[in-house]
């Protein structure tokens, strides 16, 4: 909602009267609660998670905004009809503030009213917007359990497959399009019909928001023409299906139609959000789900029963024993490890991990471990602003590290939690990072999805570091990183 300046259309100067402050102040109480609500509908755009933890917040702003937006109009309306005017005025690439009403005339004065204008925001008003706002899904805000058979839906939602990785090779996109044709066979469409209807619109939805990701987000050197066809049957089929068995509008199959959401992947991931949420344990097919719960769990001290079962939900989730994440939550737990075979890779990766953390915690208590001499990149780190992604390593290591490389400034991300990923990818986009070390000790694919291609994007070197967190392993990825940033 775009606020106005506002000037007081009386010749004289007039004292504010108390609804013009009541004014005042519920215009500002308004535009501060917008600007909460548009953070949490944007940050819900990008990444389903986030909109999900919000939803609660998200649904007591817009109740709190609708009592506001009430409020707002009956000031304003009280006030034109003792004879004031309101006037909206100001730039709206200015931070602005709520307008003002200004106060009636004097009786007898002949000056004319001033004319009522406002110059918008240039953004698509629904570019926040859930794809669900006019019509909430009964999955938002609450866990609603209907009556169907929730091991075919997950059976079908495996087969689709989760939206997350990224369509950036022509192997990517075969695999894409062969879950979704898969998922939308005749069999399977004959299964569709007996779910719900919440259900088959957003089985709907999600499959025209892919197909729509794979026509207009997509590389077109990396949709091969025999796919097209491919392509093209799954619009006609999504189209056949909507006007066959009528579950609900969705946004997509029309050419013309633009997404709900920043992207049509980001639509995807919504509706993704929405399915899984129909699900007894929602965590079964969302990896980072999986891994947040279990993070909970540990954090809050609960027992070896309840944090076993958990990792066991996480990796029938597709959480890889292997992933640094895991690793590190279930360090402590290594013992307990030993209760079911099934954890034996868990074990091993966590033993590797350890031996990693020992050498490279032996390099940096030896004084020697320094940079050569006539090292040619000293240049490109001496009195820079890094950011390095990693996991706990010890704070006297830290400590090292930056001495040795005399970084003016360095800053710890927990490579952990995508939000933080996504935080310091903002920063690099805009230039107040001069270069990036990632620990894949303690990282996953989060930073191949969330960070580096932004930092490709905006020329900031990343230094890839594929084990420990030593000297000579983060000396090599920083060789490496500005070489082919040279080379670039």
């Amino acid at each position: 909602m775009a606020d106005m300046d506002s000037t007081v259309a009386a010749p004289t100067p007039v004292v504010e009267t108390g609804l013009q402050r009541d004014f005042t102040k519920t215009g500002a109480a308004l535009a501060a609660l917008q600007a909460e609500l548009s953070v949490m509908l944007s940050r819900g755009a990008e990444d389903p998670w986030e909109e999900h933890q919000d939803r609660h917040r998200i649904d007591e702003l817009r109740r709190r905004r609708k009592e506001l937006l009430i409020a707002w109009a009956s000031q304003a309306l009280t006030w034109r009809l003792r004879g004031g005017t309101v006037e909206l005025t100001g730039d709206a690439t200015e931070p602005d503030r709520p307008p003002r009403p200004t106060p009636p005339a004097p009786l007898g004065s002949s000056s004319s009213q001033p004319e009522i204008y406002t110059r918008p925001r240039l953004r698509r008003p629904d570019a926040a917007r859930s794809s669900y706002d006019d019509e909430p899904s009964p999955a938002r805000g609450r866990r609603v359990q209907l009556d169907m058979d929730h091991d075919r839906l997950i059976e079908l939602l495996r087969m689709l497959g989760e939206p997350t990785t990224p369509l950036d090779s022509v192997e990517r996109v075969r695999d894409e399009l062969s879950g979704l044709t898969a998922g939308t066979s005749n069999a399977r469409l004959d299964e569709w019909c007996a779910y719900p209807t919440q259900v088959q619109k957003a089985l709907v939805g999600i499959t025209v928001a892919r197909a729509r990701h794979l026509q207009d987000e997509v590389d077109h050197e990396l949709l091969p023409l025999e796919l097209t066809g491919d392509l093209d049957r799954l619009f006609s089929t999504m189209t056949g299906y909507s006007k066959r068995e009528q579950p609900g509008f969705v946004f997509g199959l029309q050419r013309h139609h633009h997404p709900m959401g920043l992207t049509w992947l980001a639509d995807a991931r919504r509706w993704w959000a929405d399915l899984v949420d129909f699900l007894p344990e929602p965590s079964v097919l969302s990896p980072e789900r999986a891994l947040g719960e279990l993070r909970r769990r540990i954090q809050a001290g609960l027992g070896e029963e309840q944090i076993l079962a958990q990792l066991t939900v996480a990796l029938d989730a597709g959480v890889e024993a292997e992933d640094p994440r895991l690793v590190t939550m279930m360090d402590s737990a290594y013992e307990a490890l030993r209760q079911e075979a099934r954890f034996k890779h868990l074990r091993k990766a966590i033993r590797d991990a350890r031996d990693q953390d020992e050498a490279s915690a032996a390099e940096l208590a030896n004084p020697d471990a320094v940079l050569p001499e006539d090292w040619p990149y000293e240049g490109l780190v001496e009195g820079r602003t890094t950011a390095v992604v990693g996991g706990p390593v010890p704070e006297e290591a830290r400590k090292r590290l930056a001495e040795v490389f005399k970084w003016a400034e360095v800053e710890w991300v927990d490579g952990a939690h995508p939000r933080a990923l996504e935080d310091l990818a903002e920063r690099a986009r805009d230039g107040e990072v001069d270069h990036v070390v990632v620990l894949r000790r303690f990282v996953g694919e989060d930073a191949d999805r969330v960070l580096i291609p932004i930092c490709d994007d905006n020329a900031v070197p990343v230094a890839d570091v594929a084990s420990g967190y030593g000297v000579k392993a983060i000396r090599g990825a920083l060789e490496t990183a500005f070489s082919e940033f040279a080379e670039g």
